[in-house]
């Protein structure tokens, strides 16, 4: 299977070498997963690295490098009274339309722009009028300052979106991959991990995920349950891909 690691690039002071060059970088390496959370947190990485640019900046850019990921103005109808839809640079200015992403390759995200504007133009021209909706009691400078605490203190998202680290795409095996998990998630959180069903599989075995108090601390979870002799079987399964989640009895 393909993981994500990341790499630091950041001293005890929080100084970088190249704080553009690793945002971008992190935007190659997302386009390459099509996960739209990874893609959200690069893309804030990259506007926190080019204050001076715009939408339109990075949508020519991510068009010029061929990449599976499109911003979308999205119409805003639903106008409630505890929010606000705000430019991402400033937090201050208003805008008119939601700010989308897609990250599904070429074909099927040029279809998904054409579902809220009648030409690829017409979307292009409207995505500097694009923000994110946010409460309007929020205060942007009480968003915490990553820098005050130790670097391992950190969540992944925060070293990401603050490009404090450079992501790579590695293949790695699953047992691999949830041991990293695991390990990681103790040292941060310094606690014990509990496996919890999260479903079950066709025959009905039990996949359970890993998880430290509420929180669900990997991708990689386990299946248990008996083949048709009575034998009981674990395996390792991705929670988020229920092809995976085959159970033992084989069909004849």
């Amino acid at each position: 299977m393909l993981s994500l690691k990341h790499t630091r690039i950041v001293d005890d002071n929080y100084q970088q070498p190249n704080e553009k060059e690793t945002a971008w970088y992190n935007i190659i390496q997302a386009s390459k997963t099509h996960d739209l959370n990874l893609v959200v947190v690069c893309v804030g990485g990259w506007y926190k690295a080019n204050p001076d640019k715009n939408h339109t900046d990075l949508e020519n850019k991510l068009r010029d490098a061929d990449l599976d990921i499109y911003l979308i103005a999205s119409k805003y109808d639903n106008k409630l009274d505890d929010f606000k839809l705000v430019s991402p640079f400033d937090y201050t200015s208003e805008c008119e339309y939601v700010l989308l992403y897609s990250c599904r390759p070429k074909e099927q995200a040029l279809k998904e722009v054409l579902t809220h504007a009648s030409s690829y133009e017409e979307n292009f021209n409207k995505l500097n009028s694009s923000g994110a909706l946010i409460t309007k009691s929020f205060i942007k400078d009480n968003i915490p300052d990553p820098t005050k605490k130790p670097y391992e203190d950190n969540d992944l998202n925060t070293l990401i979106q603050n490009n404090y680290v450079k992501i790579e795409l590695v293949s790695e095996s699953m047992e691999d991959k949830v041991n990293k998990d695991i390990e990681q998630a103790q040292k941060h959180f310094k606690k014990k991990i509990d496996s919890r069903l999260i479903g079950m599989a066709p025959d009905g075995s039990g996949v359970m995920g890993f998880f430290i108090n509420d929180k669900l601390i990997s991708d990689i979870g386990h299946m248990c349950g008996f083949d048709k002799s009575g034998i009981q079987h674990t395996k390792l399964i991705l929670i988020n891909n229920k092809d995976t989640w085959t159970g033992f009895m084989k069909q004849d």
